[in-house]
């Protein structure tokens, strides 16, 4: 028997072991004498090299960043609405001009308004064009050296109509008749106005891109950072492929994120007399000297000859899903039944649950360790590992919000047997919005009534409780933190009725099913944590769940990786292995970085507890995903035909990674998170990192 050979001593043995290296040294805690060095380094760069390294404020503003400027409008908003549209105006009639206007028009009207407070304004809209602006009716007539304007613009704010509310904001219609202008006051070129005015606009795309940038920050930092201390603490540590992997995507970083900010800037950016255009020269070189980008792939990909000879503690995590789960991984892939003889053989050997505390009959591991026994269960089969780890989402609730007798009844039921626990909270118009919940719970007496219907269930049908999260506020008015109750629902009770299982695309073993609540009554003492308090707990529960999320993620690109290396070296065309094409070894050796980037945030997040803990998961659950996704779309590829084929590996893969993406919060979401973090940590600290 496994257990035999693999014991839950071992387990946290090597697990604990595994649990103290990454907490120590991809937490990245500096010494007292390293924190003085980096804040000295970075007062030296704001204070010395910054004012120097290019010309800056030319038309004699301060030129701040967009997102300084939408922290000082937010303030001004804060105090009265009405005198930051006034204020904001000034910055869209202004955008126009930096966006497009010739040096002797932004010299004129800008500069004007830095030493005056000259009001301007943004005439666009008209009474039958508003969001339409295409069928504006204003129009010009050249003459000479001159434009002749007739037309009426409407809602023109600083004019001087008084409105319901924002009243410092002066609002008026503007009429033009035989308004003469001067040709030398054209901004950009005749037919450019529409092109002009709708990049004033531009900027829902810009939070995207600003997140992307702040991922690949954070993960060129760990990646830095964990490749030092390889080469200073580990013994025989790989320290040229670390090394090779930090600087490849360290360069690719730099590179990307400066052409970013360039087009950010947008026409500004490819001028000299802004700072970014000399980022972007600057950032070009690293990609070459001391080793290109290519060589580090080279040196990577060498690597991967030996990537069967995996440390200790990785060999003891993966044994179960080797030896248990990927023999059968293609049978309950393709008749979806639910794989109850591995849920309970997990369970039996503390591989299901780990997080429970010891005191309610669990192992009481961490949620670093816990995302080890996720990595490898999911390298095994991540529709198998959902199956074993699913119950986890359901037990964050409780460990965050549960008073003694809940995590004692509950919990322990977890611990006891192999059972399964379902977190209830997505509905069919309300996913990654959890604000949007419908279903309802009705106070009555010492009881709830929850009526609703609950969507996407992992675990559904098993499930022999729930955590249910329910509006008990019906006025749409209150706000999400005020609005919800949570609530743990035994799967017995009267009314509940589970929907039909989902055939999915992929991890097509687990249970997902809609769940359906009529007239089912709840007693007072399920209540989870206090009424009001359940959307503080359902995101908190996320928050510590998508390190599981970002781990499975991780164990299916590391089996993607394992493999496209096998059959890449065991393939032959034109008599050599197709590893020895540089078109596949690079590709492996993207895949690789990678996985370890993914890994290694992933682990970050997994021991963050702080105020920054959202922001990490965020990262972790987002970069991984993704990861996960290439890694597998790449796996195919190299395998070719057969990769399209059932009969081997990969394809299952790609299926499975899909999800990844989508449940617990879409990438999409991930990324408005983190964008969010950014740019308030920027008012906070002046930098987004």
């Amino acid at each position: 028997m496994i257990a035999n050979s693999f014991s839950t001593r071992n387990l946290l043995f090597n697990l604990s072991h595994l649990h103290r290296f990454t907490s120590a040294n991809f937490g990245f805690e500096f010494t007292d004498s390293q924190q003085q060095l980096n804040e000295a380094a970075r007062k030296f760069v704001a204070d010395e090299v910054i004012p120097v390294g290019s010309k800056y404020g030319k038309n004699g503003g301060l030129e701040l960043d967009m997102i300084t400027d939408v922290l000082i409008y937010e303030r001004f908003g804060y105090g009265c609405a009405g005198i930051s549209t006034a204020m904001l105006t000034n910055l869209i009639a202004e955008t126009a001009l930096i966006l497009a206007a010739n040096s002797e028009i932004k010299k004129k009207y800008l500069r004007r308004m830095i030493d005056e407070p000259l009001m301007a304004s943004f005439a666009v809209t008209k009474s039958c064009a508003g969001s339409d602006v295409a069928d504006i009716q204003t129009y010009s007539e050249k003459k000479g050296d001159e434009y002749i304007i007739n037309g009426s613009k409407m809602w023109i704010t600083n004019g001087g109509e008084i409105n319901m509310g924002q009243r410092a904001s002066d609002t008026c219609a503007i009429t033009f008749e035989d308004v003469r202008v001067p040709k030398s006051q054209m901004i950009g070129g005749p037919e450019e106005g529409f092109k002009i005015a709708m990049k004033t606009f531009d900027a829902t795309s810009i939070s995207f891109m600003l997140a992307d940038m702040a991922i690949n920050l954070e993960l060129s930092r760990l990646m830095t950072y964990g490749s030092a201390w390889q080469v200073e603490a580990v013994q025989n540590s790989p320290a040229s492929y670390y090394s090779s992997i930090a600087k490849c995507f360290a360069a690719d970083t730099a590179n990307i994120a400066a052409s970013n900010a360039v087009q950010i800037f947008g026409a500004n950016g490819f001028n000299a007399e802004y700072p970014v255009e000399k980022l972007m020269r600057d950032a070009k070189v690293i990609q070459i000297y001391e080793g290109t980008n290519q060589i580090q792939k080279i040196i990577i990909a060498r690597k991967l000859r030996l990537s069967d000879t995996q440390r200790e503690y990785r060999d003891v995590a993966l044994k179960f899903a080797k030896e248990k789960i990927i023999p059968v991984a293609a049978h309950y892939d393709s008749t979806g039944e639910f794989p109850w003889d591995i849920v309970k053989e997990a369970h039996r050997i503390g591989l299901m649950n780990p997080q429970i505390p010891k005191k309610y009959g669990g192992l009481g591991l961490s949620c670093s360790e816990t995302a080890l026994i996720t990595e490898a269960l999911a390298y095994g089969c991540s529709g198998i590992q959902l199956c074993i780890m699913g119950p986890s989402l359901a037990v964050t609730p409780l460990n965050i919000a549960g008073n003694e007798e809940q995590k004692k009844k509950y919990l322990g039921m977890l611990a006891a047997e192999p059972i399964i626990a379902a977190y209830c909270v997505t509905e069919p118009n309300a996913g990654s919005d959890v604000s949007g919940i419908k279903m309802k719970a009705e106070k009555k007496g010492d009881s709830y009534v929850l009526n609703g219907t609950k969507a996407w269930i992992t675990g559904g049908g098993p499930a022999k409780w729930f955590f249910v999260l329910a509006r008990t506020d019906p006025d749409p008015k209150v706000q999400p933190g005020k609005a919800f109750t949570a609530f743990i629902v035994d799967g017995d009770t009267k009314g509940i009725t589970r929907g039909k299982k989902e055939q999915n695309m992929g991890q097509r073993c687990s249970d997902t099913r809609s769940i359906i609540f009529e007239d089912v009554i709840v007693p007072m003492e399920n209540v989870l944590g206090t009424p009001g308090t359940g959307f503080k707990i359902a995101m908190g529960a996320f928050d510590m769940s998508r390190p599981y999320v970002a781990a499975a993620a991780v164990g299916l690109a590391w089996r993607a990786l394992d493999e496209a290396c096998k059959y890449a070296l065991e393939r032959k065309a034109f008599g050599a292995p197709i590893i020895n094409n540089q078109g596949i070894s690079f590709i492996l050796a993207d895949m690789a970085a990678n996985l370890e980037l993914s890994r290694l945030i992933t682990y970050r997040a997994a021991v963050t507890t702080n105020s920054e803990a959202s922001f990490y998961a965020s990262i972790a659950k987002c970069f991984a995903a993704d990861t996960a996704n290439i890694a597998a779309t790449n796996a195919v590829q190299i395998f070719g035909g057969n990769g399209f084929n059932s009969e081997y590996p990969v394809e299952k893969l790609m299926r499975d990674a899909k999800i990844f993406q989508i449940y617990e919060g879409t990438s999409q979401i991930q990324r408005i998170i983190i964008s969010r973090h950014i740019i308030k940590k920027v008012g906070t600290t002046g930098s987004a990192s």
